[in-house]
Protein backbone atom coordinates (compact mmCIF):
# COMPACT_ATOMS: atom_id res chain seq x y z
CA UNK A 1 0.00 0.00 0.00
CA UNK A 2 1.62 3.44 -1.06
CA UNK A 3 -0.05 6.35 0.71
CA UNK A 4 0.36 9.71 -0.75
CA UNK A 5 0.97 11.27 2.52
CA UNK A 6 2.52 11.45 5.56
CA UNK A 7 2.45 7.90 7.48
CA UNK A 8 0.26 8.72 10.88
CA UNK A 9 0.03 6.42 13.42
CA UNK A 10 -2.64 4.61 12.05
CA UNK A 11 -0.33 3.96 9.41
CA UNK A 12 2.60 2.67 11.58
CA UNK A 13 -0.02 0.25 13.77
CA UNK A 14 -1.06 -1.87 10.60
CA UNK A 15 2.74 -2.18 9.41
CA UNK A 16 3.44 -3.56 13.10
CA UNK A 17 0.73 -6.07 12.33
CA UNK A 18 2.56 -6.96 9.03
CA UNK A 19 0.65 -4.56 6.37
CA UNK A 20 3.03 -3.27 4.06
CA UNK A 21 2.66 0.58 4.33
CA UNK A 22 4.94 3.12 2.59
CA UNK A 23 4.96 6.58 1.95
CA UNK A 24 5.01 7.95 -1.47
CA UNK A 25 8.64 8.77 -0.58
CA UNK A 26 9.74 5.91 -0.64
CA UNK A 27 8.75 4.58 -3.66
CA UNK A 28 11.41 3.79 -5.26
CA UNK A 29 11.99 1.32 -2.35
CA UNK A 30 9.41 -0.51 -2.90
CA UNK A 31 8.78 -0.75 -6.87
CA UNK A 32 12.22 -3.25 -6.90
CA UNK A 33 10.20 -6.53 -5.81
CA UNK A 34 7.51 -8.57 -8.55
CA UNK A 35 4.25 -7.88 -6.42
CA UNK A 36 1.33 -9.03 -6.83
CA UNK A 37 -1.17 -5.93 -5.86
CA UNK A 38 -0.33 -2.42 -4.94
CA UNK A 39 -2.66 -0.32 -3.83
CA UNK A 40 -2.19 3.61 -4.05
CA UNK A 41 -4.24 5.87 -1.67
CA UNK A 42 -5.24 9.97 -1.62
CA UNK A 43 -3.78 9.02 -5.31
CA UNK A 44 -4.98 12.80 -6.61
CA UNK A 45 -2.27 14.26 -4.63
CA UNK A 46 0.42 11.40 -7.20
CA UNK A 47 2.75 13.63 -9.33
CA UNK A 48 2.89 12.90 -13.28
CA UNK A 49 6.21 10.84 -12.66
CA UNK A 50 5.22 9.14 -10.08
CA UNK A 51 2.23 8.24 -11.64
CA UNK A 52 4.00 7.42 -14.94
CA UNK A 53 6.69 5.01 -12.99
CA UNK A 54 3.74 3.24 -10.75
CA UNK A 55 2.30 2.48 -14.03
CA UNK A 56 5.58 1.37 -15.93
CA UNK A 57 6.01 -0.99 -12.91
CA UNK A 58 2.40 -2.30 -12.79
CA UNK A 59 2.83 -3.31 -16.82
CA UNK A 60 6.00 -4.18 -16.75
CA UNK A 61 5.93 -6.98 -13.89
CA UNK A 62 1.97 -7.62 -14.72
CA UNK A 63 0.76 -6.76 -11.34
CA UNK A 64 -2.59 -5.08 -10.61
CA UNK A 65 -2.95 -1.70 -9.17
CA UNK A 66 -6.02 0.07 -7.51
CA UNK A 67 -5.99 3.87 -7.04
CA UNK A 68 -8.20 5.67 -4.65
CA UNK A 69 -8.38 9.13 -5.69
CA UNK A 70 -10.83 11.77 -4.75
CA UNK A 71 -10.00 15.05 -7.21
CA UNK A 72 -11.98 17.23 -4.61
CA UNK A 73 -8.93 16.57 -2.04
CA UNK A 74 -6.71 18.51 -3.31
CA UNK A 75 -5.12 20.75 -0.97
CA UNK A 76 -2.60 22.78 -3.74
CA UNK A 77 -3.68 25.09 -6.56
CA UNK A 78 -1.09 23.01 -8.89
CA UNK A 79 -2.59 19.64 -8.08
CA UNK A 80 -6.24 20.57 -9.32
CA UNK A 81 -4.71 22.10 -11.91
CA UNK A 82 -2.71 19.16 -13.30
CA UNK A 83 -5.79 16.74 -12.41
CA UNK A 84 -4.43 13.29 -11.87
CA UNK A 85 -7.45 11.81 -11.35
CA UNK A 86 -8.35 12.04 -14.80
CA UNK A 87 -4.87 10.65 -15.94
CA UNK A 88 -5.78 7.71 -13.89
CA UNK A 89 -9.19 7.22 -15.29
CA UNK A 90 -7.80 7.37 -18.37
CA UNK A 91 -5.31 4.95 -17.81
CA UNK A 92 -7.51 2.55 -16.14
CA UNK A 93 -9.57 2.86 -19.20
CA UNK A 94 -13.09 0.87 -18.56
CA UNK A 95 -12.15 -0.59 -14.84
CA UNK A 96 -13.25 3.32 -13.22
CA UNK A 97 -15.92 2.51 -10.06
CA UNK A 98 -17.66 5.45 -8.60
CA UNK A 99 -18.33 5.35 -4.49
CA UNK A 100 -22.61 5.81 -5.11
CA UNK A 101 -22.84 7.83 -1.20
CA UNK A 102 -20.66 9.10 1.14
CA UNK A 103 -19.29 6.57 3.38
CA UNK A 104 -17.56 8.50 6.14
CA UNK A 105 -19.49 10.70 7.38
CA UNK A 106 -23.27 10.63 8.38
CA UNK A 107 -26.06 12.06 6.40
CA UNK A 108 -26.63 15.24 8.57
CA UNK A 109 -23.13 16.31 7.40
CA UNK A 110 -22.24 14.97 4.28
CA UNK A 111 -25.94 17.19 3.89
CA UNK A 112 -24.20 20.13 5.68
CA UNK A 113 -20.67 19.99 3.68
CA UNK A 114 -22.44 19.84 0.03
CA UNK A 115 -24.98 22.66 1.05
CA UNK A 116 -22.03 24.66 2.33
CA UNK A 117 -19.72 24.41 -0.71
CA UNK A 118 -22.31 25.76 -2.84
CA UNK A 119 -25.25 27.85 -2.11
CA UNK A 120 -26.83 27.17 -4.95
CA UNK A 121 -27.44 23.74 -3.55
CA UNK A 122 -30.71 22.32 -2.88
CA UNK A 123 -30.80 20.16 0.41
CA UNK A 124 -33.14 18.30 2.58
CA UNK A 125 -34.28 19.56 6.32
CA UNK A 126 -32.75 16.75 8.60
CA UNK A 127 -32.00 16.76 12.32
CA UNK A 128 -29.14 18.26 13.37
CA UNK A 129 -28.20 17.19 16.32
CA UNK A 130 -24.25 16.57 15.54
CA UNK A 131 -23.61 19.78 14.23
CA UNK A 132 -22.98 22.44 15.73
CA UNK A 133 -22.30 26.59 15.03
CA UNK A 134 -20.31 29.44 17.08
CA UNK A 135 -19.61 32.87 15.72
CA UNK A 136 -17.94 35.32 17.15
CA UNK A 137 -16.08 38.82 15.62
CA UNK A 138 -12.20 38.77 15.79
CA UNK A 139 -9.38 36.15 15.86
CA UNK A 140 -8.50 36.73 19.40
CA UNK A 141 -12.11 35.14 20.47
CA UNK A 142 -12.51 32.49 17.98
CA UNK A 143 -8.61 31.37 19.60
CA UNK A 144 -9.70 31.52 23.48
CA UNK A 145 -12.65 29.52 22.24
CA UNK A 146 -10.46 27.10 20.32
CA UNK A 147 -8.01 26.15 23.54
CA UNK A 148 -11.25 25.75 25.85
CA UNK A 149 -12.64 22.72 24.25
CA UNK A 150 -12.21 19.69 25.19
CA UNK A 151 -9.16 17.76 23.54
CA UNK A 152 -11.03 14.40 24.48
CA UNK A 153 -14.33 15.32 22.23
CA UNK A 154 -12.92 17.75 19.38
CA UNK A 155 -10.40 17.71 17.09
CA UNK A 156 -9.13 21.16 15.78
CA UNK A 157 -7.97 21.40 12.37
CA UNK A 158 -6.27 24.09 10.75
CA UNK A 159 -5.44 25.13 7.29
CA UNK A 160 -1.68 24.37 6.38
CA UNK A 161 0.12 27.88 6.34
CA UNK A 162 2.93 29.08 3.84
CA UNK A 163 6.18 28.68 5.06
CA UNK A 164 7.22 31.67 3.11
CA UNK A 165 4.72 34.12 4.01
CA UNK A 166 2.19 34.92 7.08
CA UNK A 167 -1.24 34.12 6.58
CA UNK A 168 -4.56 35.26 7.68
CA UNK A 169 -5.42 32.21 9.01
CA UNK A 170 -2.27 32.27 11.29
CA UNK A 171 -4.34 34.60 13.34
CA UNK A 172 -6.46 31.79 15.08
CA UNK A 173 -4.72 28.67 14.85
CA UNK A 174 -3.77 26.48 17.49
CA UNK A 175 -0.19 26.05 17.64
CA UNK A 176 -0.01 22.15 18.36
CA UNK A 177 -3.70 21.30 16.74
CA UNK A 178 -2.78 19.19 13.36
CA UNK A 179 -2.69 20.96 9.69
CA UNK A 180 -4.54 19.14 6.47
CA UNK A 181 -1.50 18.22 5.65
CA UNK A 182 -1.10 15.60 8.30
CA UNK A 183 -4.50 13.92 8.64
CA UNK A 184 -4.68 13.31 4.99
CA UNK A 185 -6.30 9.64 5.06
CA UNK A 186 -7.46 9.94 8.47
CA UNK A 187 -10.93 10.65 10.35
CA UNK A 188 -12.05 11.83 13.98
CA UNK A 189 -15.48 11.15 15.94
CA UNK A 190 -15.73 15.53 16.45
CA UNK A 191 -13.86 17.79 13.86
CA UNK A 192 -13.74 21.93 14.15
CA UNK A 193 -13.30 23.63 11.32
CA UNK A 194 -12.94 27.93 10.99
CA UNK A 195 -14.74 30.15 8.14
CA UNK A 196 -12.97 33.44 8.25
CA UNK A 197 -14.23 36.43 6.98
CA UNK A 198 -12.17 35.80 3.73
CA UNK A 199 -14.17 32.56 2.65
CA UNK A 200 -16.92 33.92 0.33
CA UNK A 201 -19.30 32.40 -2.52
CA UNK A 202 -18.95 33.20 -6.79
CA UNK A 203 -21.40 34.09 -8.98
CA UNK A 204 -22.03 30.49 -9.63
CA UNK A 205 -22.70 29.67 -6.07
CA UNK A 206 -19.01 27.90 -5.26
CA UNK A 207 -17.41 28.11 -2.57
CA UNK A 208 -14.22 30.74 -2.84
CA UNK A 209 -11.63 32.42 -1.17
CA UNK A 210 -10.60 36.13 -1.28
CA UNK A 211 -7.13 36.34 0.08
CA UNK A 212 -3.65 35.00 -1.27
CA UNK A 213 -2.67 31.61 -0.01
CA UNK A 214 -0.02 29.21 -0.50
CA UNK A 215 -2.53 25.74 -0.77
CA UNK A 216 -5.86 26.05 -1.92
CA UNK A 217 -8.11 27.23 1.50
CA UNK A 218 -11.55 25.43 0.12
CA UNK A 219 -9.31 22.25 -0.62
CA UNK A 220 -8.04 22.21 2.83
CA UNK A 221 -11.37 22.89 4.68
CA UNK A 222 -12.81 20.39 2.35
CA UNK A 223 -10.21 17.97 3.22
CA UNK A 224 -10.57 18.96 6.60
CA UNK A 225 -13.94 18.99 7.55
CA UNK A 226 -14.77 15.53 5.65
CA UNK A 227 -12.61 13.79 8.39
CA UNK A 228 -15.70 14.06 10.35
CA UNK A 229 -17.40 10.90 11.41
CA UNK A 230 -19.81 12.18 14.10
CA UNK A 231 -19.98 15.65 15.02
CA UNK A 232 -18.86 18.76 13.51
CA UNK A 233 -18.71 21.89 15.33
CA UNK A 234 -18.57 24.94 12.62
CA UNK A 235 -16.47 28.58 13.93
CA UNK A 236 -17.56 31.03 11.67
CA UNK A 237 -15.30 34.58 12.04
CA UNK A 238 -16.94 37.51 11.42
CA UNK A 239 -18.25 36.10 8.09
CA UNK A 240 -22.30 37.20 8.07
CA UNK A 241 -22.49 35.68 4.64
CA UNK A 242 -21.26 32.21 5.71
CA UNK A 243 -23.18 32.71 9.13
CA UNK A 244 -26.42 33.40 7.15
CA UNK A 245 -25.63 30.03 5.05
CA UNK A 246 -25.06 27.77 7.39
CA UNK A 247 -28.83 28.80 9.57
CA UNK A 248 -30.07 28.42 6.31
CA UNK A 249 -28.56 24.89 5.99
CA UNK A 250 -29.31 24.19 9.85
Amino acid sequence: MIHCGNLNSGHRTLQKVGWSVSAIIDLDHYLKDKLDLIIVDEAQRLKIHQLKKIREFVLKVGCKCIFSHDQRQTLANSEALINISATIDQSCDKNVYKLSTKIRTNKEIANFIKSLFNNKAKFDKSNTRNIQLRYFHNASDSKKFLKSLDKEQWEVLKLTPSLYNKEFNQEYAIINSKNSHQIIGQEFEGVVVVLDKYFSYNKNGDLIYNARTHYSPTGMLFQNITRARKRLLIIVQDNEELLNRCLQIL
